[in-house]
């Protein structure tokens, strides 16, 4: 079981949760270097642990909340290539990008048993950050989500409230509880509408991190594969999305369209001025918009956090 962000280890946390930088991890494969760090501190004991009881057998399961969720989705996909594991995570911050994701859904999913359990609630912002190429296992659906109070609220969050709205449930109709992440269908219609968006709605920041997504898979596909290199360390998050979305207006004018749409959309949560031609979204302004829709989904996470400690 790895716990998630407390008062007695409030600094060292906290960093851990919301650095973007990425490193590989024992396997070889992305993911987010905070999470990672805290893994490998940990690595030594848990080694011990497994070699000290070397006789035992069955199903480990590995068990997560907040940053202890993300942390245990790396363990899970560091021992699930020698045992058999079960990964169960409540309010998880996405650990690691796609490549990872795809992985551990791989190595854990199977048609008769999910194995990898994701519970969140839906006005529970820390699992929505950090944003794509950053994604949740399994990929192959959306998780467990639970819902609760309207509007993004730090209560959600809380460990305990996750036991309270879980208590009494198979898994099966936690399953059916939530509304589903949007499909591509949509995506699309939520992108050419007109209708005004409110920050305080969580749906909102789903839809934002959906439609980025979708957009950046549609207007440059493979070539998003660019997002997933731990070695361009020295070129932020927000400066290669905002490269290869602004590639996508050299596509073709329906590629340049989509670009369009979703900048405004964030432009419009971001409450900026919101641009009405492709022409004014230079790559340099792009980024300056994508750097202020990061910081303020991990500003929103790090409130929830910080709002729990005093309390």
């Amino acid at each position: 079981m790895f716990r998630g962000t407390t008062i007695k280890n409030y600094g060292a946390d906290l960093i851990s949760d919301f650095r973007l930088g990425v490193e590989t991890s024992k396997n070889g494969l992305p993911v987010h270097i905070g999470f990672n760090h805290v893994f490998n501190s940990m690595m030594p004991a848990i080694q011990d642990f497994l070699g000290n009881n070397t006789d035992a057998t069955g199903t480990v399961h590995i068990i997560g909340h907040s940053l202890g969720g993300a942390v245990a989705s790396i363990a899970a996909e560091w021992l699930s290539l020698r045992k058999k594991v079960k990964l169960y995570t409540f309010g998880s911050p996405k650990p690691g990008l796609e490549f990872f994701a795809r992985r551990l859904t791989t190595n854990l999913y199977s048609e008769t048993d999910d194995n990898i359990y994701r519970v969140y609630h839906a006005t529970d912002v820390v699992p929505m950050v950090p944003v794509y190429p950053f994604m949740h296992s399994p990929t192959n659906h959306c998780g467990y989500q639970l819902p609760s109070n309207s509007f993004i609220s730090p209560s959600a969050h809380k460990m305990v409230n996750y036991a309270k709205s879980v208590n009494g449930h198979s898994w099966d109709t936690l399953k059916n509880m939530g509304e589903q992440t949007a499909d591509a269908n949509s995506i699309e219609r939520w992108l050419k509408s007109d209708k005004p968006l409110n920050p305080a709605n969580p749906k909102t920041w789903e839809w934002i991190n959906e439609g980025l997504t979708w957009v950046l898979r549609k207007v440059i596909g493979a070539a998003a594969i660019m997002l997933q290199a731990p070695l361009m360390s020295s070129i932020s998050l927000a400066d290669k999305i905002a490269w290869i979305l602004h590639k996508g207006f050299d596509l073709s004018v329906d590629a340049g369209g989509w670009v369009l749409s979703i900048m405004r959309k964030i432009m419009q949560v971001l409450g900026m001025k919101v641009a009405k031609a492709a022409s004014e979204l230079t790559r340099q302004f792009m980024q300056i918009i994508l750097r202020r829709l990061i910081s303020r989904m991990s500003n929103e996470a790090v409130r929830t956090v910080r709002a729990l400690m005093v309390r």
